[in-house]
């Protein structure tokens, strides 16, 4: 049986005539058992964006988005797993449409910092 983890979040947005703006930061908090602890997770989203079309009940908006994961080292044992861990960043332009019943988004999130693992240690893994 594992331990658990927690997850807290919540989201902030603020919308105009033609304009969007939204931030989501949230949090995966971890906890341990018999000295292994995974790395607790900071997720966080920032995004803005336009109306582009509003046109016989369909509405057309382009969207930009920052999204990003920082993740903590996981703990083995109690020692520090240095293949673990790090911090990825993604720019997500999308292209949103939508009616009363339908919605659909569509986007390419492309990695800007993909920084999965940093210092890895190569002569001492956990295994």
């Amino acid at each position: 049986m594992g331990s658990p983890s927690f997850f807290l979040g919540t989201t902030f947005n603020r919308t105009y005539v033609d304009w969007f703006v939204f931030s989501s930061p949230g949090a995966v908090l971890t906890t341990a058992k018999t000295g292994t602890k995974f790395g607790n997770s900071y997720l966080y989203q920032f995004g803005f964006g336009r109306n582009i079309a509003d046109t016989n009940g369909w509405i057309l908006a382009g969207m930009a988005e920052i999204d990003g994961d920082y993740t903590q080292r996981n703990r083995v044992r109690g020692i520090i797993d240095a293949n673990s861990g790090g911090n990825v960043i993604y720019v997500t332009p999308s292209l949103w449409a939508s009616t009363k019943k339908f919605i659909f988004q569509f986007g390419v999130g492309l990695p800007v910092t993909p920084a999965f693992i940093r210092g890895i240690n190569r002569g001492r893994h956990i295994c």
